[in-house]
């Protein structure tokens, strides 16, 4: 129970990792004492950073000061559940007369690991790149291939969809790489569809997309070389609930620079040195979920080259509602360049 606790005066910055790293949508606010003092959930994290609060910033400000609790050996397991559905929260803390948090009740734990009934999303797998930057290795495998430890990394990114409940899967290939692709994801005893769609020609981030203009329902969008270790069902419900066209997961990365940096006054003369400081900035994690309008502003041609970034700019001159839904930097492992491939093999 330890680690679903976090301390009143934390910092946003460590509770979207301690959210990220123990897989709850939920942790409990506590005091020095262990005396309960909210509940903050990933909505609340994500609400403050998009009202521009920043990563440095405590959660004094953003938890829900008034959580709901029950107190030990004043309820039963019924009502436990009641309560759970009717406030729909993933978590109870049970505390004692004095306020002591003593044990906690999760969803998990009554309902089960899934909380998510399946909800059938179409999702595109964007598979169709050259895999250049994890050379010498795509010059045999198509990147999406590539073991990452008792699976390929194409798996990893399906297994994590499947767990949500999704089961339909459109994947982009090339004409290099659609042979080995299709044979060896065919063999497998699958319990989801997958549909390939062959780009003739490369059609860029984004290009195939217009492939699944029949579709009327809302739809996911992947790279397939980031995997993702998200609840894929909260991520619709912020999406449809927020009425959203796009959206666009993003992430709050840090970069330390190991050098200072001079800050100049207006005449060139220096003001002051800051020493090896910290930049923090909004990352594109490369998952995206989109409604059926976006064929609006697609281009017509079937074999026209677009990318992700022409793609959204054309949605927002079309006054497109695009949205940013932010996970923690635990929560997405980047395998599409060599460094980043090596370290995530100690994650699965």
């Amino acid at each position: 129970m330890e680690k679903y606790k976090i301390l009143s005066n934390k910092k946003i910055k460590y509770a979207l990792e301690a959210i990220g790293e123990f897989g709850q949508n939920c942790l409990i606010v506590v005091d020095k004492n262990n005396n309960l003092q909210g509940t903050l959930s990933d909505g609340d994290l994500r609400s403050a950073l998009l009202n521009k609060k920043n990563l440095d910033d405590s959660i004094k400000t953003i938890y829900q000061k008034n959580p709901t609790f029950l107190i030990k050996n004043n309820f039963d397991k019924k009502e436990a559940e009641k309560i759970l559905i009717k406030k729909n929260v993933d978590l109870i803390p049970i505390i004692t007369k004095n306020r002591k948090v003593i044990d906690v009740i999760y969803w998990s734990k009554i309902f089960g690991k899934n909380k998510n009934i399946n909800f059938d999303i179409p999702t595109l797998i964007m598979a169709g790149g050259r895999g250049t930057r994890l050379k010498p290795f795509t010059n045999i495998l198509p990147k999406p291939l590539i073991p990452l430890n008792d699976k390929t990394v194409i798996e990893h990114i399906i297994d994590n969809f499947v767990i949500s409940g999704i089961k339909n899967f459109y994947i982009s290939i090339n004409k290099n790489s659609h042979q080995i692709m299709k044979s060896y994801l065919n063999q497998k005893k699958n319990k989801y569809k997958i549909k390939f769609i062959e780009e003739k020609i490369p059609l860029g981030t984004a290009g195939c997309i217009k492939y699944l203009k029949k579709n009327k329902k809302d739809f996911f969008v992947a790279n397939c070389d980031v995997i993702f270790d998200i609840n894929f069902h909260n991520l619709y419900k912020f999406h449809k609930k927020n009425k959203y066209d796009f959206t666009v997961v993003g992430s709050y990365e840090e970069n330390l620079l190991s050098y200072g940096v001079c800050k100049l006054k207006k005449n060139g003369l220096l003001k002051t040195i800051e020493e090896k400081p910290t930049f923090s900035y909004l990352a594109n994690c490369g998952l995206y979920l989109m409604s059926p309008r976006i064929f609006q502003v697609m281009p017509k041609k079937i074999n026209h080259s677009l990318d992700m970034n022409e793609l959204i700019s054309l949605a927002l001159k079309k006054k497109f509602r695009i949205g940013t839904y932010i996970i923690s930097q635990n929560s997405w492992h980047d395998v599409g360049q060599w460094k980043e491939y090596k370290s995530t093999l100690n994650r699965f």
